[in-house]
């Protein structure tokens, strides 16, 4: 998950009309029936007989580390993967860069917008919030990690249908760890540093009031056009700041 894995821009017709013409839709992967999510998603370590049963006892000890990489995935990372697809199709369905609604919106800052409405309407946020909960160790974040996984960090475009399309680089996803501290200042600034790094540019200084860096990072993420944060470990923030 460390590794940023970049590819170029290779769009695919969509089914839905409400898919079609958008480039950051286009340019995902695409579906997988459940059958190939649990067949893409899954690992089992070949085992060589020979080392089983005639290696030495420690070079035996170290074989049996592969189990560590074993993967047998559940119905439950099935409707994971449903989840996180339908948020990526659903947030990129109401930002298509090429309609002037979209256009307008980039082009200010925060939630302002002009008095007169675009030809395709204001934007609206088709946005979603997913949650996902279990006892620890149960394998949320392996679960989380293999579906994201499957996506790209980021697309690079080009053009689009003989056109440049207006952006160069699209953010499918982020992952952020809760700080340990519990510091919403600190999460917010590694959201920053993470988003700097995946467009790969030197890294902003962050607002000094946390208003501000609050909108440094929206707009940001309106920029990139981020598909879907991840923020891993939530609890750290809920418990121990807010008692709940």
């Amino acid at each position: 998950m460390n590794l940023i894995r970049r590819v170029s821009a290779i769009y695919k017709e969509q089914e839905l009309p409400e898919y079609r013409g958008n480039p950051l839709i286009e340019a995902l992967p695409e579906a997988l029936t459940e059958d190939e999510v649990l067949l893409e998603m899954s690992y089992f370590p070949e085992i060589d007989e020979k080392i089983r049963w005639t290696a030495p006892a420690n070079v035996r000890e170290q074989y049996v580390e592969r189990i560590k990489k074993f993967r047998c995935p559940q119905t439950n990372l099935i409707q994971a993967y449903k989840m996180i697809l339908r948020a990526l199709r659903e947030s990129y369905a109401a930002r298509n860069p090429l309609k002037s609604g979209t256009i307008q919106y980039l082009h200010y800052y925060g939630n302002e917008r002009p008095d007169i409405e675009p030809e395709s309407g204001y934007f609206k946020s088709q946005a979603e919030t997913i949650t996902i909960v279990g006892m620890s160790g149960s394998g949320k974040t392996t679960m989380i990690e293999q579906v994201m996984d499957h996506f790209p960090q980021i697309i690079e475009h080009s053009s689009y249908k003989g056109v440049f399309p207006g952006f160069s680089k699209q953010i499918v996803w982020v992952k952020i760890n809760c700080p340990y501290n519990s510091s919403v200042r600190d999460l917010c600034e590694e959201i920053l540093q993470k988003l700097d790094d995946a467009i790969g540019i030197e890294r902003t200084t962050p607002e000094i009031r946390n208003g501000a860096l609050a909108r440094q990072i929206a707009q940001r993420i309106k920029s990139s056009f981020l598909g879907i944060l991840v923020i891993d470990e939530m609890q750290r923030l809920k418990f121990s700041r807010t008692g709940g």
